[in-house]
Parts: structure tokens; sequence; C-alpha cells
């Protein structure tokens, strides 16, 4: 896992309708961040997490789960990421464009 500038890789395991994850990278393009401050937020914008190493083409589903494996593994990353932030104090916000993250 590490923090880029770059374009995020898309994780799009479960959403069957394109675009879905794009959702968050325009959020940040159409200046969330500047109006979040604007609120009188502190706002702390790194980039991208970047959970490329968590993707697995080969994963077969579970019933109707799809990809189970990999979506458990971006989780967990995630889970990481969100902790290292709040036990130093800082909000941690996410931005999802399917509905994969709800299980934090």
């Amino acid at each position: 896992m590490h923090r880029s500038s770059d374009p995020p890789i898309w994780l799009n395991l479960i959403q069957p309708k394109a675009g879905v994850d794009e959702g968050p990278i325009h959020l940040v393009q159409a200046g969330l961040a500047k109006q979040l401050q604007r609120l009188g937020w502190k706002v702390l914008f790194h980039g991208h997490h970047q959970f490329e190493e968590n993707n697995n083409l080969d994963d077969p589903p579970i019933g109707k789960l799809k990809n189970p494996r990999t979506v458990s593994r971006v989780t967990r990353s995630v889970a990481g990421v969100v902790r290292s932030h709040a036990e130093a104090g800082i909000l941690p916000v996410i931005l999802g464009g399917d509905h994969s993250l709800v299980s934090l």
C-alpha cells in the first residue's frame, strides 16, 4: 500500500454498472477538499491510496458474492489506513463508488 498523486487504481469489484467507481475522483476534482475547508475543516489530502497489491483477477464468486477474497483483502487494507489515521486523531473520510466498503 502506498500513497500517490497518480490517478487511483479503480476498484470496481462488485458493482455491475460501469462508472460508479469514478464517483470519488470526480468529487475530489470538483473541489471537495476546498469546500470542506471553507466550512472550517482542516483537510489533509495526501492523494489516493493504492491497493493494487490486493487485486486478484482470479477470484471466483461464492454464491452471489463477487470477488469475495479480493474485497476482503482490500477491506482489511482500508481498515488499516483508517485505523492509523484515527489513532493519530485524524477523522478519516472514505469515498467509495460501489458498496464494497460498507463492511468497514
